[in-house]
């Protein structure tokens, strides 16, 4: 190895922070061209106790090209950040003394992001989509056939323990719900590790909206007696 060789590879955390700072740059602008504020867009999602934020694709792509590629290529290394940027908008945003808000604010309150606009050669339909496109963002173009019924995915169970008084929590994670590639075991903890039995606060737990669809091509550009469908 030349003794010459210099190496500007950032920490992992410090990458990760300098990312959050960009995209709380890209929410707190104010785009003159398109008229969009995202500040008061969140105002609002506080307001309204919503948890989503819609997001254009294309104007991450005109405020900083490298960070919308990255998004795009790599969305399991952007997309926490981003969402860690909202979070923190959030809560400089709210105030309590301010009536508009609501009374009851969870601060641990988990907040998503979802985008809109043009996607570029990432927009694909159930005939193109292929391997090249593992872990990357991608908008696909069809009709949803089936859909399964919205059902509760456990993210965070509390559990009481009556015998000492304690409450113990244990998250879970799986290839839907995280970017971990790291699962945790589906394991419903029923005692402590002095054997005492546990209680669930299903109250104080944390759960997901889950749902499985089918997705067919769209009949009108698909190949005379062709219909390619995912799900």
């Amino acid at each position: 190895m030349n003794d010459n060789t210099q190496f500007d590879e950032q920490p992992l955390d410090a990458v990760f922070g300098d990312r959050v700072r960009r995209f709380q740059e890209f929410l707190d602008r104010d785009d003159a061209n398109t008229g969009i504020n995202y500040r008061s867009q969140i105002r609002n999602l506080i307001i309204k106790s919503k948890n989503r934020l819609n997001v254009s694709i294309d104007q991450i792509r005109d405020f900083d090209r490298e960070f919308w590629q990255g998004l795009l290529n790599q969305p399991a290394d952007y997309l926490p950040a981003c969402e860690r940027a909202l979070r923190d908008t959030v809560l400089t945003i709210y105030d309590p003394s301010d009536s508009d808000f609501p009374s009851e604010f969870d601060s641990s309150q988990q907040y998503y992001l979802s985008f809109k606009g043009a996607f570029g050669s990432h927009s694909v339909t159930a005939r193109s989509i292929d391997s090249s496109y593992l872990s990357k963002m991608v908008s696909i173009e069809g009709i949803v056939t089936r859909a399964s019924l919205v059902r509760p995915k456990v993210i965070r169970s509390v559990h009481y323990a009556e015998a000492t008084g304690r409450f113990y929590a244990r998250e879970y994670r799986d290839q839907t719900t995280s970017f971990d590639a790291i699962s945790t075991p589906a394991i419903y903890p029923t005692e402590d590790m002095e054997g005492n039995k546990l209680t669930t606060e299903y109250g104080y737990s944390t759960y997901r909206d889950h749902q499985k669809i089918s997705v067919q091509e769209m009949p009108e550009t698909a190949p005379a007696g062709q219909l390619h469908k995912i799900g």
